[in-house]
């Protein structure tokens, strides 16, 4: 048996709030809803074109002026900031891109449920799959990063008429799971401290950064941090206060520091655009100013999303949100295999993308597909791409490649992919774990997932109870 070498998360549990309604109550009285996870992720190097788009706006830069960001909604009195932020991040990708009209409006309440609510994917393989929290899912927190990781999932991001918010309804339909209209195609996990050139090269690119950071909790917290008159905020708490996740929307280099509170002035000028999720009645309609220096900021995320029609069927075995890793050196290589369930002679299935997890930037990878491989062994069997597919993946996250070769698929046969890594990698991984405020349940099965850690040697990771985050996106 070979020793696994994983990295798990550590999850860290922030304080929150809960109240009956936000409209009108002081900063320190807001809820809140974030939950922090020690992954310690390197933030990505730009490159220099995006270096380029950074420099390009001189100084300043605000998506809402390009009418691409959509209105501030109020989370009430749930602890959903962070299926707010992300929400909104998918309807500014998607408008961005100008696959979505600028009205388009997400559920928070269908992505909150099902994150925590999960059952079934509609291809049965991920039975018994599951993220559960302690209480009401709708007062327990959340994590941008584990969302997203249950967006490569499919559970989300709906429309909002599927799950209206404003409704006294907080139970869903398990049919209403997987009726997502827009998909996470690749998303960014840009650490606890990217530079500000990073941060502005994701937010020009993809349109906004999600971030977590500290609300104030008390009101001398409030008068300490927050300028009543300016609308702005900087916190001189440490990222490991962080309670809150909003959306970075834009940057003002020239925001001088002195509209900052005295007790807390930064040294230099700058500051992030926010937008919140308390309501267009709090703050500038919604939106404030948050320094550079912000000591709290953490956890900066960014993503592409796209139209769920852009693929029809998800194969993966990995049901639940655990962001744990696996660590590999180069030439080692892992796999998932798979039944086709859904082409015919006729009409064949099309392997379009294979999507997988990692959480360090710069992984060098290489792809290839197989045909009715060989009882535990991933690698034989008839190759289905004349040349493997390689490439860098340059940030930790959630990564869509698309395969440049029509693969096709018949019901019924086996189809395995295996990713040899040509760099160090930590690849993501689920399997069952409890945390405390979270918990996760992996059931995995034997002959599904499995790694190669020496010469041809494959190991099933079934001993480990293990499964390697490999997705395959399909068409009919």
């Amino acid at each position: 048996m070979h020793r696994i070498k994983k990295l798990t998360a550590v999850l860290l549990c922030a304080g929150m709030m809960c109240l009956s309604s936000i409209e009108g109550v002081s900063a320190a009285q807001k809820p809140t809803g974030y939950h922090s996870i020690d992954l310690n992720i390197k933030s990505p190097d730009i490159k220099q074109e995006n270096k380029t788009y950074a420099r390009s706006s001189a100084g300043y830069y605000n998506s809402v002026d390009l009418g691409i960001v959509t209105p501030v909604k109020n989370q009430g009195n749930t602890e959903l900031c962070w299926a707010f932020g992300l929400a909104s991040l998918g309807e500014t990708s998607l408008i961005k891109q100008n696959k979505a009209k600028k009205n388009v409006d997400y559920s928070e309440k269908h992505l909150g449920y099902f994150m925590y609510n999960r059952k079934n994917d509609v291809l049965n393989n991920t039975k018994g799959d599951e993220t559960k929290v302690s209480g009401s899912w709708k007062y327990s927190g959340g994590n941008a990063q584990l969302a997203m990781i249950a967006l490569t999932g499919w559970y989300g991001l709906a429309n909002e008429s599927i799950a209206p918010f404003n409704t006294n309804k907080w139970t869903l339909s398990s049919k209403l799971g997987q009726k997502d209209a827009a998909i996470l195609k690749n998303g960014f996990f840009l650490g606890n401290n990217p530079s500000t050139s990073v941060v502005k090269s994701y937010i020009k690119k993809y349109g906004s950064v999600v971030v977590a950071y500290h609300a104030p909790e008390t009101t001398e917290e409030d008068e300490e941090f927050y300028d009543v008159s300016h609308k702005s905020y900087n916190c001189t708490l440490s990222e490991d206060t962080a309670n809150h996740i909003v959306t970075i929307v834009g940057w003002n280099d020239n925001y001088s520091k002195d509209k900052f509170g005295e007790a807390s002035k930064p040294k230099k000028n700058g500051a992030w655009i926010i937008k919140n999720s308390w309501g267009s009645s709090e703050d500038d309609k919604g939106y404030t100013y948050i320094s550079y220096e912000d000591k709290s900021m953490c956890e900066f995320l960014s993503g592409q999303f796209v139209k769920s029609s852009t693929y029809k069927y998800n194969y993966f075995y990995d049901g639940s949100a655990n962001p744990s890793a696996y660590r590999l050196k180069k030439g080692q290589q892992i796999a998932n295999i798979y039944t086709a369930k859904k082409g015919t002679k006729k009409k064949k299935e099309t392997l379009k993308a294979v999507n997988v997890v990692t959480m360090n930037p710069n992984v060098k990878y290489s792809i290839q597909i197989y045909k009715n491989p060989k009882k535990g062994k991933p690698a034989s069997g008839k190759k289905l791409l004349k040349r493997a597919m390689t490439g860098t993946i340059k940030e930790a996250g959630t990564h869509t490649i698309d395969l440049k070769q029509k693969v096709k698929l018949v019901k019924g046969e086996k189809f395995s992919i295996v990713i040899k890594m040509r760099s160090t990698t930590l690849v993501g991984c689920d399997h069952s774990d409890n945390f405390g405020w979270i918990r996760f349940v992996n059931k995995t099965a034997k002959r599904q997932s499995y790694v190669c850690l020496k010469g041809s040697k494959w190991h099933d990771l079934y001993s480990e109870r293990l499964t390697m985050r490999i997705k395959a996106y399909t068409t009919r």
